[in-house]
């Protein structure tokens, strides 16, 4: 807080206060005389006046703007937030007392909107969530946030705060299971250096957002419970191509076939852990049978798996431009079930992580569902499905019963798993199977055993 100036007559109880509060700072400051040197600064004694008056001087006497924020457009798709410190007296700027601590109070929420502890956000069980920042603006510097793929914006003042409201487009490839975070606010609260950035999914309308904005207000707390406000680190170029996939010979794999056991090289706390696995069976299926779960609203009318619809697009870079739709293509899909036995061949018992993932081999590269490189365009939604068709299992089952995907092998002793994964058409006809855990795209070893499934029908 910085010192404040009144320009009208300060009444006559003002003057009395202000005295007052004189007299206890010099008390105070004789008591401590013979513990040190006291230097008290005028701005620290005017904000104590300041203090004293503050229920009897009428608001527009003393109200200051500390901090002006504004929102310009930087970009045909772009807008930038700048929050400019303002003193108001910059002979004395310098001069700082501490301010009193105020904590964030969120007054209006939509309704189905609860909080959720583990990952610090509001949401809704429809998808739709609010996640919000409570800073601390910077005294000494302007704040610059570029706002990209904005596509309208606002801003006004309401009840002692300035509001920013930008509308971003939905990014493809970026929705997820969730509505997207296609909103963005800021409030800069008047006469402090507090202010909220706030993300609101789409399913909230432009009312709700505003009365969300217009909710927030500041309480008097004897903690800091606002966090300091950090640059976000720029990086450099747009849009999020895939890597380079790795070039993999057929001929130099290390195949294995269904029913051939195949060591694992397995690194865990104890390097002399042995475990095997074999592939007992696997089959292709139209439907979700002997699968556990409910998957009807992954099936057509006929009781099939529903094909899959793979959009191609490019991405914009949020500034000049938004993603563009290139193509579509509906990919016919099926179920493959894996039935696959894992055996300890140490002589203790073994905590085995299982992530097998499918992978297809096209003009000589590795690519985990399908041909995920295109000279149409730079990347696809086909990832963004809850079946994970690159080339993750979606279900995995265990009689033995496991942790999330690990399991408990007592020495020698073996586990049956069964796991199943989404495969289109696209990838029968070269469709392999990663059997070890720390099998990358990236990084490819050729010494990693690979269940061959091309004749897989």
């Amino acid at each position: 807080m910085r010192q404040i100036g009144f320009d009208t007559e300060v009444p006559e109880i003002v003057n009395a206060k202000c005295q007052a509060a004189y007299a206890q700072i010099y008390k105070e400051c004789e008591a401590m005389k013979t513990k040190r040197t006291i230097k008290m600064k005028k701005s620290h004694i005017i904000a104590a006046c300041a203090a004293a008056a503050l229920i009897i001087v009428p608001t527009s006497a003393m109200a200051y703007e500390y901090l002006h924020a504004r929102m310009e457009q930087t970009g045909n798709y772009e807008n930038t937030v700048i929050i400019t410190p303002q003193p108001t007296d910059a002979s004395t700027a310098a001069e700082e007392t501490h301010a009193q601590f105020m904590a964030l109070n969120i007054g209006w929420l939509p309704d189905g909107y609860v909080f959720n502890e583990i990952e610090g956000k509001y949401f809704s069980e429809a998808g739709g969530g609010i996640s919000y920042q409570f800073l601390i603006l910077p005294e000494n510097m302007t704040v610059t946030e570029q706002l990209r793929y904005t596509v309208s914006s606002e801003q006004y003042t309401e009840d002692g705060k300035q509001i920013l409201i930008a509308q971003k487009a939905d990014r493809i490839g970026e929705q997820g299971e969730r509505l997207s975070f296609n909103r963005e606010l800021w409030v800069v609260f008047d006469g402090t250096n507090y202010a909220v950035r706030a993300w609101l999914t789409s399913d909230l309308s432009e009312a709700d957002v505003k009365k969300f904005a217009e909710s927030l207000t500041l309480t008097p707390s004897e903690t800091e419970t606002a966090g300091n406000y950090l640059p976000e680190e720029t990086g450099g170029g747009g849009g999020s191509a895939q890597s380079a996939a790795p070039k993999v010979l057929r001929e130099e794999l290390n195949l294995v076939s269904i029913g051939e056991s195949a060591e694992l090289n397995h690194t865990g706390i104890d390097t002399e852990d042995t475990i095997s696995m074999t592939v007992t069976d696997a089959w292709l299926q139209k439907n979700f049978d002997g699968i556990d779960g409910d998957y009807s609203e992954y099936l057509d009318e006929s009781g099939n798996v529903a094909d899959l619809v793979r959009t191609w697009y490019n991405p914009g870079n949020g500034v000049d431009t938004l993603d563009e739709e290139v193509l579509s293509e509906t990919i016919p899909q099926n179920v493959l079930v894996v039935k696959a036995t894992y055996t300890n061949d140490s002589d203790h018992a073994v905590e085995h992580t299982i992530f097998p993932t499918l992978f297809t081999i096209q003009d000589n590269k590795a690519y985990r569902n399908g041909n995920l490189e295109s000279d149409i365009a730079e990347r696809n939604t086909e990832f963004l499905h809850p079946l994970k068709p690159d080339g993750c299992f979606f279900s995995i089952q265990s009689e033995s019963g496991m942790h999330k995907n690990t399991i408990t092998i007592p020495a020698g002793e073996s586990v049956d798993v069964q796991l199943a994964y989404l495969v289109g058409d696209d990838m029968l006809d070269s469709l392999y199977m990663n059997m070890h855990l720390n099998f990358t795209l990236t990084v490819f070893d050729e010494k990693f055993p690979v269940l061959d499934l091309c004749d897989l029908q």
